[in-house]
């Protein structure tokens, strides 16, 4: 007898499951961000929650966290910065009007330094700094080592090699940034 190969692969439960979560997530994300945007507009609270699909920070939806104090720890959203355009124009083109979400590794006094190709915050090596992007398009840099002053911020996300933060476009000014937090994620519910 011949042994016979199904045309169609099942998936392992564990990756149907899994599936099966990010779509309802996804159904949900949309129910919540078109109520919560509805209030919001009505309220005149324009960009109170906001919506991340990348993988520097959990993919879900963020609220505005009013009141909080932006530290070392926190998320915050921001516009990039003029230093992130140039490399941003040609490869990351919705960087123009997509806030970014990321978290914050270090704050005023804190001593950041990205020389030698690594990042390190008070003597911490964080991270690698890539010279090159997914595609091999050369990333921009900033090269110092310092401490930050009164208004930077430095972001940050160690959850992908890959993510796009201050160790390309540099210190972020305290004043451009909002503190956010999780509403609903793919991690699930916020905190």
């Amino acid at each position: 007898m011949r042994a016979f190969r199904p045309i169609v692969a099942v998936q392992p439960d564990a990756e149907r499951r899994r599936r099966g979560r990010v779509k309802e997530l996804a159904i949900v994300c949309g129910a919540i961000l078109a109520v919560v945007g509805l209030l919001a507009v009505a309220h005149g609270r324009r960009g109170f929650v906001l919506v991340n699909a990348t993988a520097s920070e959990p993919p879900g939806l963020y609220a505005r966290a009013t009141g909080r104090p932006i530290q070392s720890g926190s998320l915050v959203a921001f516009m990039a910065p003029p230093a992130a355009y140039p490399y941003a124009a040609q490869h990351m083109p919705f960087l123009r009007s997509t806030p970014i979400i990321k978290a914050v590794a270090a704050v005023a006094g804190d001593r950041v330094c990205t020389l030698g190709g690594v990042l390190t915050v008070n003597g911490v090596q964080l991270a690698p700094i890539r010279q090159r992007d997914s595609q091999g398009y050369e990333l921009p840099h900033w090269i110092a080592c310092r401490r930050l002053e009164p208004g930077e911020l430095f972001a940050f996300s160690n959850r992908v090699p890959t993510s796009f933060d201050s160790r390309y476009y540099g210190p972020v000014a305290v004043t451009l940034a909002q503190p956010y937090r999780p509403l609903i994620t793919t991690e699930g519910f916020g905190r």
